[in-house]
Protein backbone atom coordinates (compact mmCIF):
# COMPACT_ATOMS: atom_id res chain seq x y z
CA UNK A 1 0.00 0.00 0.00
CA UNK A 2 1.57 3.43 -1.16
CA UNK A 3 -0.60 6.52 0.43
CA UNK A 4 -0.12 8.95 -2.58
CA UNK A 5 -2.02 12.03 -0.89
CA UNK A 6 -3.95 13.61 2.34
CA UNK A 7 -6.71 15.78 2.45
CA UNK A 8 -7.26 17.10 5.52
CA UNK A 9 -11.23 19.24 4.82
CA UNK A 10 -12.06 19.48 8.43
CA UNK A 11 -10.05 16.88 11.05
CA UNK A 12 -8.53 18.77 14.35
CA UNK A 13 -7.12 21.88 13.73
CA UNK A 14 -6.80 21.51 10.27
CA UNK A 15 -9.66 23.21 7.13
CA UNK A 16 -8.70 22.52 3.89
CA UNK A 17 -4.85 21.36 4.02
CA UNK A 18 -3.55 18.92 1.25
CA UNK A 19 -0.82 17.07 1.52
CA UNK A 20 1.37 15.17 -1.32
CA UNK A 21 3.09 12.42 -0.53
CA UNK A 22 6.27 11.21 -2.62
CA UNK A 23 7.80 7.74 -3.07
CA UNK A 24 9.39 6.36 -0.51
CA UNK A 25 10.31 7.42 3.20
CA UNK A 26 8.42 10.70 3.60
CA UNK A 27 9.42 12.81 6.75
CA UNK A 28 6.56 15.09 9.01
CA UNK A 29 8.69 17.71 10.91
CA UNK A 30 7.81 20.49 12.82
CA UNK A 31 7.74 22.10 16.30
CA UNK A 32 5.33 21.30 18.93
CA UNK A 33 1.66 21.58 18.65
CA UNK A 34 2.63 22.52 14.68
CA UNK A 35 -0.06 19.32 13.61
CA UNK A 36 1.98 16.37 13.41
CA UNK A 37 0.11 13.95 15.53
CA UNK A 38 -2.85 14.95 13.79
CA UNK A 39 -1.68 13.77 10.56
CA UNK A 40 -0.42 10.92 12.11
CA UNK A 41 -4.04 10.26 13.54
CA UNK A 42 -5.96 11.23 10.25
CA UNK A 43 -4.36 8.56 8.60
CA UNK A 44 -5.11 5.62 10.76
CA UNK A 45 -8.77 7.71 11.22
CA UNK A 46 -8.82 7.35 7.14
CA UNK A 47 -8.79 3.78 6.92
CA UNK A 48 -9.88 2.15 9.85
CA UNK A 49 -12.14 5.22 11.08
CA UNK A 50 -11.75 7.19 14.26
CA UNK A 51 -11.14 5.70 17.32
CA UNK A 52 -14.32 5.48 20.03
CA UNK A 53 -14.26 4.47 23.17
CA UNK A 54 -16.83 3.42 25.96
CA UNK A 55 -16.52 4.23 29.65
CA UNK A 56 -13.51 6.25 31.60
CA UNK A 57 -11.92 6.51 27.74
CA UNK A 58 -14.84 8.21 26.65
CA UNK A 59 -13.80 12.01 25.45
CA UNK A 60 -9.82 11.13 25.43
CA UNK A 61 -9.92 9.27 22.08
CA UNK A 62 -9.58 10.05 18.54
CA UNK A 63 -13.19 10.52 17.97
CA UNK A 64 -13.56 13.59 20.66
CA UNK A 65 -9.82 14.78 20.28
CA UNK A 66 -9.76 15.54 16.49
CA UNK A 67 -13.29 16.77 16.03
CA UNK A 68 -13.11 19.95 13.63
CA UNK A 69 -11.96 23.09 16.02
CA UNK A 70 -14.02 25.30 14.07
CA UNK A 71 -17.33 25.19 15.13
CA UNK A 72 -20.48 23.84 12.32
CA UNK A 73 -17.17 22.38 10.25
CA UNK A 74 -18.43 19.12 8.58
CA UNK A 75 -15.88 16.02 10.24
CA UNK A 76 -14.43 14.74 6.72
CA UNK A 77 -11.29 13.90 4.71
CA UNK A 78 -10.26 12.32 2.07
CA UNK A 79 -6.99 10.53 0.65
CA UNK A 80 -5.37 8.88 -2.67
CA UNK A 81 -3.63 5.67 -2.44
CA UNK A 82 -2.35 2.79 -4.44
CA UNK A 83 -2.27 -0.85 -3.78
CA UNK A 84 -0.86 -3.48 -6.45
CA UNK A 85 -2.67 -2.47 -9.82
CA UNK A 86 -5.57 -0.24 -8.19
CA UNK A 87 -5.65 3.28 -7.46
CA UNK A 88 -8.26 4.05 -4.76
CA UNK A 89 -9.98 7.36 -3.14
CA UNK A 90 -10.56 7.01 0.11
CA UNK A 91 -13.86 9.62 1.59
CA UNK A 92 -14.90 9.91 4.82
CA UNK A 93 -17.16 11.81 7.01
CA UNK A 94 -16.90 10.75 11.01
CA UNK A 95 -19.79 12.92 12.79
CA UNK A 96 -21.69 9.47 14.33
CA UNK A 97 -25.09 11.04 13.18
CA UNK A 98 -24.16 11.59 9.17
CA UNK A 99 -21.27 9.00 8.91
CA UNK A 100 -19.92 8.01 5.69
CA UNK A 101 -17.47 5.74 4.33
CA UNK A 102 -16.59 4.66 0.60
CA UNK A 103 -13.88 3.86 -1.79
CA UNK A 104 -13.88 4.59 -5.19
CA UNK A 105 -11.80 2.58 -8.10
CA UNK A 106 -10.19 5.83 -9.66
CA UNK A 107 -9.36 4.11 -13.27
CA UNK A 108 -13.18 3.44 -13.42
CA UNK A 109 -14.91 5.29 -11.14
CA UNK A 110 -16.74 2.79 -9.45
CA UNK A 111 -17.06 2.39 -5.99
CA UNK A 112 -15.79 -0.64 -4.15
CA UNK A 113 -17.60 -2.48 -2.02
CA UNK A 114 -16.55 -2.79 1.62
CA UNK A 115 -16.90 -5.84 3.77
CA UNK A 116 -16.35 -3.24 6.87
CA UNK A 117 -16.25 0.34 7.08
CA UNK A 118 -12.22 -0.25 6.65
CA UNK A 119 -9.94 -0.94 4.50
CA UNK A 120 -8.89 -4.11 5.87
CA UNK A 121 -11.56 -6.29 3.21
CA UNK A 122 -9.87 -4.31 0.39
CA UNK A 123 -5.99 -5.16 1.37
CA UNK A 124 -5.26 -8.69 2.76
CA UNK A 125 -3.69 -8.64 6.22
CA UNK A 126 -4.50 -4.60 6.73
CA UNK A 127 -6.65 -4.77 10.30
CA UNK A 128 -5.83 -2.00 12.78
CA UNK A 129 -3.70 -4.41 15.11
CA UNK A 130 -1.69 -5.07 12.43
CA UNK A 131 -0.72 -1.70 11.02
CA UNK A 132 -0.65 -0.29 14.91
CA UNK A 133 2.07 -2.87 15.60
CA UNK A 134 4.09 -2.99 12.51
CA UNK A 135 3.15 0.15 9.96
CA UNK A 136 2.46 3.24 12.29
CA UNK A 137 4.94 4.81 14.55
CA UNK A 138 4.44 7.44 16.47
CA UNK A 139 6.56 10.97 17.10
CA UNK A 140 10.23 10.40 17.27
CA UNK A 141 12.27 11.94 19.68
CA UNK A 142 14.61 14.28 17.76
CA UNK A 143 18.12 13.13 19.12
CA UNK A 144 21.66 15.10 17.58
CA UNK A 145 23.43 13.97 14.71
CA UNK A 146 23.84 10.17 14.90
CA UNK A 147 21.49 9.33 17.16
CA UNK A 148 18.48 10.32 15.47
CA UNK A 149 19.60 8.43 12.23
CA UNK A 150 20.20 5.67 14.65
CA UNK A 151 16.68 5.81 16.10
CA UNK A 152 14.66 6.26 12.47
CA UNK A 153 16.85 3.09 11.26
CA UNK A 154 15.59 1.28 14.15
CA UNK A 155 11.94 2.35 13.82
CA UNK A 156 12.24 1.22 10.22
CA UNK A 157 13.79 -2.13 10.77
CA UNK A 158 10.58 -2.68 13.57
CA UNK A 159 8.30 -2.08 10.62
CA UNK A 160 9.45 -4.22 8.60
CA UNK A 161 10.11 -6.93 11.73
CA UNK A 162 7.49 -9.32 10.05
CA UNK A 163 7.95 -9.29 6.76
CA UNK A 164 10.56 -10.64 4.22
CA UNK A 165 12.02 -7.38 3.18
CA UNK A 166 13.40 -7.00 7.10
CA UNK A 167 16.09 -9.19 5.30
CA UNK A 168 19.02 -8.69 2.57
CA UNK A 169 16.61 -10.77 0.25
CA UNK A 170 18.03 -9.07 -2.88
CA UNK A 171 21.53 -10.42 -1.52
CA UNK A 172 19.74 -14.49 -1.17
CA UNK A 173 17.44 -14.02 -4.48
CA UNK A 174 20.80 -13.52 -6.34
CA UNK A 175 22.62 -16.47 -4.56
CA UNK A 176 19.95 -19.01 -5.30
CA UNK A 177 20.30 -17.69 -9.10
CA UNK A 178 23.86 -18.01 -9.58
CA UNK A 179 23.00 -21.61 -8.44
CA UNK A 180 20.36 -22.12 -11.26
CA UNK A 181 17.14 -22.41 -8.89
CA UNK A 182 14.62 -20.51 -10.52
CA UNK A 183 12.45 -18.81 -7.73
CA UNK A 184 9.22 -17.16 -7.01
CA UNK A 185 8.84 -14.26 -4.05
CA UNK A 186 5.93 -14.10 -1.22
CA UNK A 187 6.43 -10.70 0.44
CA UNK A 188 5.05 -8.49 3.03
CA UNK A 189 4.01 -11.14 5.59
CA UNK A 190 2.47 -9.22 8.24
CA UNK A 191 3.24 -9.75 11.62
CA UNK A 192 0.76 -12.29 13.67
CA UNK A 193 -0.04 -13.66 10.20
CA UNK A 194 -3.71 -14.40 9.31
CA UNK A 195 -5.18 -17.18 7.99
CA UNK A 196 -6.04 -15.29 4.80
CA UNK A 197 -2.05 -14.24 4.57
CA UNK A 198 -1.23 -18.35 4.56
CA UNK A 199 -3.77 -19.25 2.06
CA UNK A 200 -2.95 -16.58 -0.37
CA UNK A 201 0.28 -17.98 -0.15
CA UNK A 202 -0.64 -21.35 -0.53
CA UNK A 203 -2.32 -20.61 -4.21
CA UNK A 204 0.78 -19.06 -5.24
CA UNK A 205 3.22 -21.80 -3.93
CA UNK A 206 0.24 -24.26 -5.73
CA UNK A 207 0.43 -22.08 -9.16
CA UNK A 208 4.72 -22.20 -9.26
CA UNK A 209 5.26 -25.38 -7.95
CA UNK A 210 8.23 -25.33 -5.71
CA UNK A 211 10.15 -28.66 -4.79
CA UNK A 212 11.62 -26.25 -1.87
CA UNK A 213 10.33 -23.79 0.22
CA UNK A 214 12.67 -21.18 2.06
CA UNK A 215 11.31 -18.81 4.52
CA UNK A 216 13.39 -15.77 5.78
CA UNK A 217 13.08 -13.06 8.41
CA UNK A 218 11.39 -13.10 11.96
CA UNK A 219 8.74 -15.70 13.66
CA UNK A 220 5.47 -14.86 11.40
CA UNK A 221 6.96 -15.35 7.93
CA UNK A 222 8.54 -18.44 8.75
CA UNK A 223 5.40 -19.63 10.72
CA UNK A 224 3.28 -18.55 8.19
CA UNK A 225 4.95 -20.50 5.17
CA UNK A 226 4.66 -23.65 7.19
CA UNK A 227 1.26 -23.38 7.49
CA UNK A 228 1.13 -22.01 3.07
CA UNK A 229 3.39 -25.26 2.98
CA UNK A 230 0.99 -27.57 4.29
CA UNK A 231 -1.76 -26.16 1.91
CA UNK A 232 0.19 -26.25 -0.61
CA UNK A 233 0.87 -30.07 -0.82
CA UNK A 234 -2.78 -30.26 0.15
CA UNK A 235 -5.34 -27.75 -0.95
CA UNK A 236 -8.49 -29.45 0.65
CA UNK A 237 -6.95 -29.65 4.68
CA UNK A 238 -9.05 -27.30 6.54
CA UNK A 239 -7.38 -24.90 8.88
CA UNK A 240 -9.77 -26.07 11.71
CA UNK A 241 -8.26 -29.62 11.36
CA UNK A 242 -4.83 -28.33 11.45
CA UNK A 243 -5.34 -26.52 15.15
CA UNK A 244 -5.45 -30.38 16.16
CA UNK A 245 -2.48 -30.68 17.77
CA UNK A 246 -0.22 -33.46 15.77
CA UNK A 247 -2.65 -33.61 13.16
CA UNK A 248 -1.01 -32.63 9.85
CA UNK A 249 -1.39 -34.87 7.15
CA UNK A 250 2.41 -36.07 5.82
CA UNK A 251 4.27 -33.60 4.13
CA UNK A 252 7.36 -33.06 1.74
CA UNK A 253 5.17 -34.71 -1.21
CA UNK A 254 5.96 -31.76 -2.75
CA UNK A 255 8.20 -29.54 -1.17
CA UNK A 256 10.99 -29.51 1.60
CA UNK A 257 11.66 -26.50 3.76
CA UNK A 258 14.33 -24.78 5.06
CA UNK A 259 13.96 -21.65 7.76
CA UNK A 260 16.48 -19.05 8.11
CA UNK A 261 15.71 -16.74 11.10
CA UNK A 262 17.02 -13.11 11.34
CA UNK A 263 15.61 -12.07 15.14
CA UNK A 264 16.61 -14.19 17.79
CA UNK A 265 13.49 -16.12 19.93
CA UNK A 266 11.05 -17.45 18.26
CA UNK A 267 13.16 -20.30 17.57
CA UNK A 268 10.45 -21.67 14.64
CA UNK A 269 13.12 -22.76 12.33
CA UNK A 270 13.90 -25.92 14.82
CA UNK A 271 10.65 -26.13 16.04
CA UNK A 272 7.25 -27.99 15.33
CA UNK A 273 5.09 -25.06 15.80
CA UNK A 274 3.69 -22.54 14.17
CA UNK A 275 1.20 -19.68 15.45
CA UNK A 276 -1.34 -18.06 13.49
CA UNK A 277 -4.07 -15.48 13.81
CA UNK A 278 -8.02 -15.96 12.99
CA UNK A 279 -8.70 -11.95 13.34
CA UNK A 280 -12.36 -12.79 12.38
CA UNK A 281 -12.38 -14.50 15.86
CA UNK A 282 -9.72 -12.64 17.67
CA UNK A 283 -7.77 -15.38 18.60
CA UNK A 284 -4.07 -16.83 18.07
CA UNK A 285 -3.77 -20.86 17.14
CA UNK A 286 -0.63 -22.52 17.77
CA UNK A 287 -0.37 -25.22 14.72
CA UNK A 288 1.49 -28.06 16.34
CA UNK A 289 3.71 -31.33 14.18
CA UNK A 290 6.66 -32.71 13.69
CA UNK A 291 5.85 -32.78 10.07
CA UNK A 292 6.28 -28.70 10.40
CA UNK A 293 9.99 -29.02 11.64
CA UNK A 294 11.81 -27.46 9.05
CA UNK A 295 14.45 -29.76 7.41
CA UNK A 296 17.43 -27.22 7.01
CA UNK A 297 17.59 -24.35 9.21
CA UNK A 298 20.62 -21.86 9.12
CA UNK A 299 21.55 -19.94 12.33
CA UNK A 300 23.70 -17.00 11.03
CA UNK A 301 23.96 -14.79 14.05
CA UNK A 302 24.96 -11.50 11.66
CA UNK A 303 21.31 -11.67 10.56
CA UNK A 304 20.31 -10.72 14.26
CA UNK A 305 22.60 -7.79 14.62
CA UNK A 306 20.04 -5.15 12.79
CA UNK A 307 17.04 -5.81 15.45
CA UNK A 308 15.86 -2.74 16.94
CA UNK A 309 16.06 -2.85 20.86
CA UNK A 310 12.49 -3.03 21.72
CA UNK A 311 12.31 -6.22 19.36
CA UNK A 312 15.79 -7.58 20.81
CA UNK A 313 14.08 -7.26 24.86
CA UNK A 314 10.94 -9.07 23.06
CA UNK A 315 12.55 -12.40 21.52
CA UNK A 316 14.38 -12.34 24.17
CA UNK A 317 12.30 -12.67 26.40
CA UNK A 318 10.25 -15.27 24.30
CA UNK A 319 13.27 -17.63 24.00
CA UNK A 320 13.73 -17.07 27.94
CA UNK A 321 10.37 -18.60 28.56
CA UNK A 322 10.70 -20.95 26.14
CA UNK A 323 14.02 -22.70 28.03
CA UNK A 324 11.37 -22.18 31.21
CA UNK A 325 8.61 -23.51 30.59
CA UNK A 326 10.53 -26.67 28.51
CA UNK A 327 12.68 -27.14 31.75
CA UNK A 328 9.36 -27.80 33.82
CA UNK A 329 7.24 -29.28 31.10
CA UNK A 330 5.75 -32.60 32.58
CA UNK A 331 7.26 -33.61 29.06
CA UNK A 332 11.20 -32.71 29.39
CA UNK A 333 13.66 -35.29 29.30
CA UNK A 334 17.26 -36.08 30.05
CA UNK A 335 17.89 -34.34 26.50
CA UNK A 336 15.84 -31.17 26.50
CA UNK A 337 17.31 -30.93 30.20
CA UNK A 338 20.77 -29.98 29.32
CA UNK A 339 19.40 -27.71 26.25
CA UNK A 340 16.71 -25.74 28.14
CA UNK A 341 19.56 -24.86 31.13
CA UNK A 342 22.47 -24.02 28.93
CA UNK A 343 19.94 -21.79 27.12
CA UNK A 344 18.51 -20.17 30.03
CA UNK A 345 22.20 -19.41 31.58
CA UNK A 346 23.09 -17.83 28.02
CA UNK A 347 19.78 -15.76 28.16
CA UNK A 348 20.61 -14.88 31.63
CA UNK A 349 24.27 -13.03 30.87
CA UNK A 350 23.89 -12.08 27.35
CA UNK A 351 19.89 -10.69 26.66
CA UNK A 352 20.54 -6.73 28.54
CA UNK A 353 24.25 -6.43 27.07
CA UNK A 354 22.48 -7.47 23.58
CA UNK A 355 19.39 -5.13 24.31
CA UNK A 356 22.11 -2.33 25.17
CA UNK A 357 23.44 -2.83 21.91
CA UNK A 358 26.62 -5.40 22.67
CA UNK A 359 26.99 -7.43 18.97
CA UNK A 360 28.68 -10.32 21.01
CA UNK A 361 26.29 -10.43 23.03
CA UNK A 362 23.79 -10.36 19.99
CA UNK A 363 25.74 -13.22 18.36
CA UNK A 364 25.36 -15.10 21.31
CA UNK A 365 21.85 -14.68 21.84
CA UNK A 366 20.64 -15.92 18.50
CA UNK A 367 22.49 -19.07 19.40
CA UNK A 368 20.91 -19.66 22.56
CA UNK A 369 16.90 -19.23 20.94
CA UNK A 370 17.84 -22.11 18.96
CA UNK A 371 18.89 -24.15 21.84
CA UNK A 372 15.57 -23.04 23.59
CA UNK A 373 13.62 -24.34 20.41
CA UNK A 374 15.55 -27.35 20.33
CA UNK A 375 14.07 -27.97 23.97
CA UNK A 376 11.06 -26.97 23.74
CA UNK A 377 10.30 -28.19 20.50
CA UNK A 378 10.80 -31.77 22.34
CA UNK A 379 9.69 -31.20 25.92
CA UNK A 380 6.73 -28.61 24.61
CA UNK A 381 5.64 -25.57 26.58
CA UNK A 382 3.05 -24.54 29.33
CA UNK A 383 0.36 -21.70 30.36
CA UNK A 384 2.21 -19.01 29.56
CA UNK A 385 2.18 -19.53 26.08
CA UNK A 386 -1.10 -20.45 26.46
CA UNK A 387 -2.50 -17.16 27.84
CA UNK A 388 -0.03 -15.36 25.41
CA UNK A 389 -1.97 -17.34 22.44
CA UNK A 390 -4.89 -16.20 23.57
CA UNK A 391 -5.03 -12.80 24.94
CA UNK A 392 -2.55 -11.89 21.83
CA UNK A 393 -5.29 -10.63 19.30
CA UNK A 394 -8.25 -10.49 21.54
CA UNK A 395 -8.61 -7.18 22.23
CA UNK A 396 -9.88 -3.79 19.86
CA UNK A 397 -6.81 -1.73 21.42
CA UNK A 398 -3.98 -3.67 19.65
CA UNK A 399 -2.51 -6.56 19.85
CA UNK A 400 -0.16 -7.73 22.74
CA UNK A 401 3.24 -8.79 21.08
CA UNK A 402 3.35 -11.99 21.76
CA UNK A 403 6.79 -11.90 23.34
CA UNK A 404 6.27 -9.00 25.62
CA UNK A 405 3.21 -10.80 26.67
CA UNK A 406 5.34 -13.85 27.51
CA UNK A 407 7.60 -11.48 29.72
CA UNK A 408 4.82 -10.29 31.67
CA UNK A 409 3.41 -13.57 31.86
CA UNK A 410 6.29 -15.72 33.38
CA UNK A 411 7.10 -14.35 36.91
CA UNK A 412 2.96 -14.88 37.78
CA UNK A 413 2.75 -17.95 36.05
CA UNK A 414 6.37 -19.33 37.78
CA UNK A 415 4.50 -18.27 41.56
CA UNK A 416 1.11 -20.60 40.23
CA UNK A 417 3.37 -23.29 39.32
CA UNK A 418 5.41 -23.27 42.34
CA UNK A 419 2.56 -24.43 44.56
CA UNK A 420 3.26 -28.39 42.66
CA UNK A 421 6.10 -29.73 44.51
CA UNK A 422 8.02 -30.87 42.01
CA UNK A 423 7.74 -27.59 40.06
CA UNK A 424 9.14 -25.73 42.78
CA UNK A 425 11.83 -27.68 42.70
CA UNK A 426 12.62 -27.72 39.18
CA UNK A 427 12.35 -23.91 39.23
CA UNK A 428 15.13 -24.31 42.10
CA UNK A 429 17.48 -25.98 40.03
CA UNK A 430 17.06 -23.64 37.22
CA UNK A 431 17.59 -20.50 40.11
CA UNK A 432 20.36 -22.62 41.36
CA UNK A 433 22.32 -22.91 37.87
CA UNK A 434 21.87 -19.60 37.59
CA UNK A 435 23.99 -18.59 40.90
CA UNK A 436 20.64 -17.66 42.76
CA UNK A 437 18.86 -19.13 45.80
CA UNK A 438 17.37 -22.56 45.08
CA UNK A 439 13.83 -21.21 44.96
CA UNK A 440 11.39 -20.17 42.83
CA UNK A 441 11.10 -16.38 44.37
CA UNK A 442 14.72 -16.26 43.64
CA UNK A 443 14.20 -16.82 40.08
CA UNK A 444 10.60 -14.67 39.75
CA UNK A 445 12.97 -11.62 41.55
CA UNK A 446 15.44 -12.55 38.80
CA UNK A 447 12.74 -12.38 35.69
CA UNK A 448 11.11 -9.25 36.92
CA UNK A 449 14.74 -7.32 37.55
CA UNK A 450 15.42 -8.03 33.51
CA UNK A 451 12.14 -7.09 32.27
CA UNK A 452 13.01 -3.72 34.23
CA UNK A 453 16.28 -3.39 33.12
CA UNK A 454 14.81 -4.40 29.44
CA UNK A 455 12.10 -1.88 29.32
CA UNK A 456 9.06 -4.40 30.07
CA UNK A 457 5.92 -3.15 32.00
CA UNK A 458 4.86 -5.41 35.08
CA UNK A 459 1.52 -5.98 33.88
CA UNK A 460 -0.96 -6.10 31.05
CA UNK A 461 -2.65 -2.57 32.30
CA UNK A 462 0.23 -0.56 31.23
CA UNK A 463 1.04 -2.15 28.00
CA UNK A 464 2.06 0.77 25.83
CA UNK A 465 0.47 3.23 28.16
CA UNK A 466 -2.74 1.27 28.70
CA UNK A 467 -4.37 0.65 25.07
CA UNK A 468 -5.84 -2.71 26.11
CA UNK A 469 -9.00 -1.52 27.98
CA UNK A 470 -10.42 -2.41 31.18
CA UNK A 471 -13.28 -2.85 30.77
CA UNK A 472 -13.22 -4.72 27.10
CA UNK A 473 -10.63 -6.81 29.54
CA UNK A 474 -12.95 -7.88 31.93
CA UNK A 475 -16.01 -8.68 29.98
CA UNK A 476 -13.76 -10.89 27.80
CA UNK A 477 -11.98 -12.50 30.77
CA UNK A 478 -14.24 -15.88 31.12
CA UNK A 479 -13.93 -16.24 27.71
CA UNK A 480 -10.67 -15.53 26.79
CA UNK A 481 -9.46 -17.77 30.21
CA UNK A 482 -11.70 -20.71 28.42
CA UNK A 483 -9.83 -20.72 25.57
CA UNK A 484 -6.37 -20.44 26.94
CA UNK A 485 -6.99 -23.38 29.41
CA UNK A 486 -7.90 -25.59 25.51
CA UNK A 487 -5.03 -24.07 24.29
CA UNK A 488 -2.26 -26.88 23.05
CA UNK A 489 0.46 -25.94 25.08
CA UNK A 490 -1.81 -25.95 28.56
CA UNK A 491 -1.32 -29.79 28.48
CA UNK A 492 2.01 -29.59 29.64
CA UNK A 493 2.05 -27.31 31.80
CA UNK A 494 3.40 -29.03 35.40
CA UNK A 495 0.15 -27.89 37.23
CA UNK A 496 -3.34 -28.64 36.14
CA UNK A 497 -5.37 -25.46 35.79
CA UNK A 498 -9.20 -24.85 35.79
CA UNK A 499 -11.02 -21.89 33.86
CA UNK A 500 -12.08 -20.33 36.90
CA UNK A 501 -7.96 -20.63 37.92
CA UNK A 502 -6.90 -19.17 34.46
CA UNK A 503 -9.55 -16.21 34.91
CA UNK A 504 -7.83 -15.34 38.50
CA UNK A 505 -4.25 -15.78 36.74
CA UNK A 506 -4.96 -13.36 34.04
CA UNK A 507 -6.28 -10.57 36.31
CA UNK A 508 -3.48 -10.37 38.54
CA UNK A 509 -1.14 -10.31 35.04
CA UNK A 510 -4.04 -7.51 34.21
CA UNK A 511 -3.56 -5.66 37.75
CA UNK A 512 0.17 -7.15 38.58
CA UNK A 513 -1.42 -8.67 41.25
CA UNK A 514 0.16 -11.09 43.59
CA UNK A 515 -0.34 -15.01 42.85
CA UNK A 516 -1.86 -16.66 45.92
CA UNK A 517 -3.74 -19.54 44.92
Amino acid sequence: MIIKQLNLDHFGKFHGREIDLNPGVNIIYGANESGKSTVHAFIQSMLFGAERLRGRGAGRDAYSKYQPWEGGASYEGRMRLSYQDKNWRIVRNFYKDDSHFEVVDETSGRQEACASDDISSLIPGMQLSNYRNSISTGQLSVQPDGQFTTNMQSYMANMAMGATDSVDVGRALAYLKEAGLETKLIENVEPDPSVETVMSGAAVMREFEPDWIISMGGGSPIDAAKAMWAFYEYPDVTFESLCTPFNFPKLRTKAHFCAIPSTSGTATEVTAFSVITDYAKGIKYPLADFNITPDVAIVDPDLAETMPKKLTAHTGMDAMTHAIEAYVSTLHCDYTDPLALHAIKMISEDLVDSYNGDMAARDRMHNAQCLAGMAFSNALLGIVHSMAHKTGAAYSGGHIVHGCANAMYLPKVIAYNAKEPEAEKRYGQIAAFLGLEPTSKALIAHIKAMNEKLDIPTCIKDYEGGIIDEKEFLEKLPSVAELAVGDACTGSNPRAITPAEMEKLLHCCFYDEEVDF
